[in-house]
Parts: C-alpha cells; structure tokens; sequence
C-alpha cells in the first residue's frame, strides 16, 4: 500500500468513526447533511504539481492549459507531455463533477 492510500484510508477512518460522530452529537442544527450518505470523495482531484502554478501565472484554467506552451522550471522550452494532458483532461472531468455536487447539493 503507497503512503497515499495510507494517508487517504487513516483520514476516511477518523471520519467515519470521530468527525461525523461527533457531529451528530450537535443538537443545535444538524451538522451531518442529508445528502451525505457515505464517506466516498466528491471528486478526485490530484496534485497537478507544476502545472497548477503554471494556469495562475499564464492566468489559463487548468481545461486549457494544454494548448499554452508551460512556462516554469525545466520544461519551459517543450510542450506538455502526454501524461500531464490526461491529467489536465481528468482533472477538468473532476471539477465539473464537483461543480455539479455543490450545485445539486448547496443552491
């Protein structure tokens, strides 16, 4: 198991057994949202490591990154690899899938 999962199960763990507990235990208002029926990420959005430096400093969001050349650190003189624009693809799938939770869920 990579220390990512680790991280991910041990945070999911004291979710599920101390965070949501002791919400419940509020009686002012419920603190636990209906629509939270299990503990499964909204989305999964990744580190983009330098490619989320590189849309603020070109001021381009993350879904059209891919068509400007990068700018930071050694890969300013090459395009983006395959890798970082499925990742760029993904990520931008991600968002809207958390832009529609909090649509469905908080308007």
């Amino acid at each position: 198991m990579g220390a990512d999962q680790y991280q991910y199960d041990k945070i999911l763990k004291i979710i599920e057994t101390r965070l949501i507990p002791d919400l419940k235990k509020i009686s002012d208002y419920n603190c636990v949202p209906e629509f939270i029926k299990n503990l499964e990420p909204v989305a999964n959005i990744e580190d983009l490591n330098v490619m989320a430096p590189d849309s603020i400093g070109q001021n381009v969001p993350i879904k059209y990154l891919s068509t400007k050349k990068p700018t930071r650190g050694a890969i300013s003189s090459t395009s983006w690899n395959r890798g970082q624009t499925r990742l760029m693809e993904d990520m931008d799938k991600e968002y809207d899938k958390l832009g529609k939770h909090i649509i469905d869920n908080f308007t």
